[in-house]
């Protein structure tokens, strides 16, 4: 109720402002001479552009979108050709930048948002840049010599305090003193100013855009997936896990982090004695394993050679290298994690019904490791070592 009586308030007041200084308007006498004529003739646009005259207002102004009017004061010189190109020139170009279609929509945006002095602030200084950039577009089309001359002409027409309508343009007095200075100041840019400012502003932006993802790791104790990371506008850190397509906060994330459970080196430790008893007791019986796309028969060699990887991994995790012992309870998922770089790894196994035990192991996704186990059921049907039952049993077992 408070936001809309605000709202209301404020609209309102612009509207009667605005509708009071367009009847005022109305009542203004078309003017015209040799000068105009030349002026309008010059810079023709698709919308007619009318020239009047008010006794109503005390300095030039524009107002209409769709049938813009230029509208001067009754003491100003129409035959003073100089000063009347600087006054029509400077209207010109809001006119042609629909600058007061802008002021409408900064107009309701101060309605909308009257609670908040920031878009206060916003609206008094977005009046000031737009005179700004039009003083800046006057001396780029009538040149940069004649700044002094420009200059007096906006003191002139400035000193005279108006109450003009604020969705029109005129030659307010408001920050007269930043617009002088900033005219002064002004200087033609050379070609190679522009090019020298583009390369500046291109390697910045290049800077800032890949310096977001400087560290793309994040948290990776509690992730099995690579994490991107930023800082948005209002300082929040964000993360992706999909490249960049979405971004979540640090609640979300954690949320979606799987738990991940360690080897300890006298863990690992453990586990490799039990393995190589686990896997003597198999030699010789015909048993095989899956690894990196072959069928290898699990013999000594098979034995002495995954040993020998389980001790390198151990010497990894002595030397600080993590490597998972369970993702989210399942133990067929394997992440090894350094200082540099993470891999992830799928394995998993079968027992048939001799006892011996098919291992499959090396898989760099869920989805190959998944096509393998459906490949080697498929197999054993068609050999009648296996049910159709049985198979379906076990990769769903698998998709798990």
């Amino acid at each position: 109720i408070i936001w809309c009586i605000g709202f209301l308030i404020l609209f309102s007041i612009f509207m009667i402002i605005y509708t009071k200084c367009y009847l005022e308007f109305t009542t203004s006498l078309s003017v015209s001479n040799s000068i105009i004529k030349k002026w309008i003739y010059e810079n023709k646009l698709k919308r007619k552009i009318d020239i009047r005259k008010s006794n109503k207002i005390s300095t030039p102004l524009t107002y209409g979108i769709f049938k813009p009017v230029i509208l001067l004061p009754n003491n100003i010189d129409c035959n003073n050709e100089q000063q009347l190109q600087y006054i029509l020139t400077h209207e010109y170009i809001h006119i042609y930048r629909y600058d007061t279609f802008t002021k409408f929509i900064l107009a309701f945006c101060l309605c909308v948002h009257w609670f908040n002095p920031i878009v206060w602030i916003m609206y008094i200084l977005f009046n000031q840049d737009i005179e700004l950039y039009c003083d800046e577009c006057v001396l780029k089309t009538l040149g940069y010599n004649c700044k002094s001359e420009y200059a007096l002409t906006i003191i002139n027409m400035s000193s005279n305090k108006c109450g003009i309508s604020p969705l029109c343009n005129n030659f307010s007095k408001n920050s007269i003193e930043e617009r002088i200075v900033s005219i002064m100041k002004t200087k033609k840019k050379s070609t190679f100013a522009l090019i020298l400012s583009l390369i500046i502003v291109s390697g910045v932006a290049t800077t800032f855009v890949t310096s977001a993802s400087e560290n793309p790791y994040l948290d990776l104790e509690s992730s099995s997936s690579i994490v991107m990371s930023m800082t948005d506008d209002l300082g929040n850190t964000l993360y992706s896990e999909d490249n960049g397509k979405t971004w979540i906060n640090s609640e979300e994330l954690d949320l979606s982090a799987p738990n991940i459970e360690w080897w300890t080196y006298e863990d690992y430790k453990d586990f490799i004695e039990k393995e190589k008893e686990s896997l003597q007791k198999v030699v010789g019986s015909g048993s095989k394993g899956f690894i990196n796309g072959k069928w290898i028969p699990i013999d000594q060699k098979f034995v002495d050679e995954t040993i020998k990887m389980y001790e390198d991994n151990l010497r990894k995790i002595k030397d600080g290298e993590k490597i998972s012992k369970s993702v989210d309870g399942n133990e067929n998922i394997s992440i090894s994690l350094d200082d540099d770089n993470i891999s992830t790894s799928y394995s998993g196994s079968i027992p048939t019904k001799k006892g011996d035990i098919i291992e499959f192991e090396g898989f760099n996704s869920k989805e190959e490791l998944l096509a393998s186990v459906t490949e080697y059921c498929n197999k054993q049907i068609k050999t009648g070592n296996m049910t159709d039952d049985e198979a379906k049993e076990i990769i769903e077992q698998f998709k798990k």
